[in-house]
Formats: C-alpha cells, sequence, structure tokens
C-alpha cells in the first residue's frame, strides 16, 4: 500500500523486509507477518518530506525502530505468542537447571 501509493504520486521508494536474524531482503509479492519480521520502505533524502506528507495519510504504524513484536493486526495474537515464547523459555531454563544439579 505504502510504496503503491508513493510509486503513484512519482516518489521513488524502495520496500525491503528485514528479520530480527539481520536477513534483509525485497519486498516480497505476498509479505508475511510475524514476530521478528519488518517492512522497510527507503525514500531518498530529497523526496522525504513529500513521503511523510503521503504516508501521514495512510492507515499505518510510523515506526523508526519497530521492536521484535510490532506486528499483526490483533494484540491478542501477539500475547499468545509472547506467552508460548516464555513457557519455551521457562521449559529450557528448568532443563538447564536440571542438568547443571542433576
Amino acid at each position: 500500500m505504502v510504496l503503491n501509493e508513493l510509486r503513484s504520486a512519482g516518489v521513488p521508494a524502495y520496500g525491503q523486509e528485514e528479520n530480527s536474524g539481520g536477513l534483509v531482503t525485497a519486498m516480497p509479492p505476498t509479505p508475511t507477518q510475524g514476530p521478528g519480521i519488518t517492512w522497510v520502505v527507503r525514500v531518498p533524502e530529497p523526496a522525504a518530506e513529500s513521503a511523510k506528507r503521503i504516508i501521514q495519510n495512510l492507515p499505518v504504524d510510523i515506526e523508526q525502530e519497530p521492536g521484535v513484536w510490532h506486528f499483526g493486526p490483533d494484540k491478542r495474537v501477539k500475547k499468545g505468542l509472547q506467552v508460548i515464547a516464555a513457557i519455551f523459555l521457562i521449559a529450557i531454563a528448568v532443563s538447564l537447571i536440571d542438568d547443571l544439579l542433576g
């Protein structure tokens, strides 16, 4: 949506997908959502102000540095994934403590 709006307004823009592991790829045709995946739109400095004006009117989040859990439309999904991650981390910690003591 953002890339289409910018390009239709004549603003040069490039989209890319980044993940928390450091992998950066060009924006895929069907972007995926998930923990640690962010979509970045890069605009040359001279076109930045006009790009900001266009993006302000769109229903998207504008974050300079989104966190790992900054994704998805539903807060319940994010909360559920955080609970699952916490359960796995606790299980790993218990297993490590058991190995060290046992």
